[in-house]
């Protein structure tokens, strides 16, 4: 069981359990906490894509009456859509199940060994958010052994249930549903008292003027901060990501050493990044899709 505590707030994390339960020092109405199961429920979906009644008990620590009664009210919503019976996902279109209830392509599975090379017993790491680091990090449970990891990740921090070999902080502050993070003030401090061996991350897109488009300040936010702390920076994306041009919310180029990527990617793209001084890691061949 690892405590966290932020001003006004104890965030507590049980790893024989469901990991993540978040208790207020003031009173809270039993409704407040049915909508925050709720929405742990829906970010569990936005990062699995699907999962079962039978799924959502288990590692929500509720019964199926409960977890079905939560999923059709996500439903209802139109926060989540009924696959068929029993199964539900955030992505109406989407036709294919996750693990431990995840289908990992062979690329992503790549990149994940790749990264999971990169990492040494005894570490410091940070990790961000999205498929690709959450998958990182159920690799990092099962082959690695006494790590401090540091995610404001509530998907990444409920992957480390049911383990006692590493050290999980989740950081304190405000739930950002839509981008599946704790964010704010607290979250900043905290991390600001840590010395990190290793930072993980994805982005979206690319923006070759400014640097790698993230979803939203708050991350951007952590990142620098842990850029201070940590000058091994290292990037997960996909050769497709890395062919994606877009604007918005950035991190700068400079800031990122390594990236850890699948051996499609455009050899022109790899020489850009080699004039910025960022290595591209990849297998030596697979098969194009």
């Amino acid at each position: 069981m690892l405590f966290i505590y932020q001003n006004d707030f104890i965030f507590i994390i049980i790893l024989d359990s469901f990991p993540i339960k978040y208790y207020s020092l003031e009173k809270e109405m039993a409704s407040t906490k049915v909508s925050k199961r709720r929405l742990n429920i829906l970010t569990f979906l936005n990062e699995y894509l699907e999962a079962s009644i039978e799924q959502i008990s288990d590692v929500f620590n509720i019964s199926q009456i409960t977890a079905r009664r939560d999923l059709d009210q996500l439903c209802d919503e139109g926060l989540a859509w009924k696959v068929n019976r029993g199964l539900y996902t955030t992505d109406k279109f989407h036709g294919q199940s996750y693990a431990p209830y995840i289908t990992v392509e062979e690329n992503e599975r790549e990149i994940v060994s790749l990264a999971l090379n990169a990492i040494k017993n005894r570490s410091i790491i940070y990790l961000s958010k999205d498929r690709l680091i959450s998958l990182l990090s159920i690799e990092v449970i099962k082959n690695r052994n006494d790590l401090t990891v540091i995610t404001p990740s509530i998907t990444v921090a409920s992957n480390f249930r049911n383990q006692d070999h590493h050290d999980v902080y989740l950081l304190g502050g405000a739930i950002d549903p839509i981008n599946q993070i704790v964010t704010g003030n607290f979250a900043e401090k905290m991390l600001e008292d840590f010395v990190i061996d290793y930072v993980f991350f994805e982005c979206k897109a690319l923006d070759w003027e400014n640097g790698f488009l993230l979803d939203n300040t708050a991350e951007v936010s952590f990142l620098d901060i842990a850029y201070e702390r940590c000058q091994n920076f290292s990037l997960l994306a996909t050769s497709t990501t890395l062919a994606t041009e877009g604007s918005g919310v950035v991190l700068s180029f400079k800031k990122v050493s390594k990236i850890f990527t699948d051996p499609l990617i455009d050899p022109k793209t790899k020489e850009k990044f080699a004039a910025m001084s960022i290595e591209t890691i990849h297998s030596l061949e697979m098969d194009p899709v």
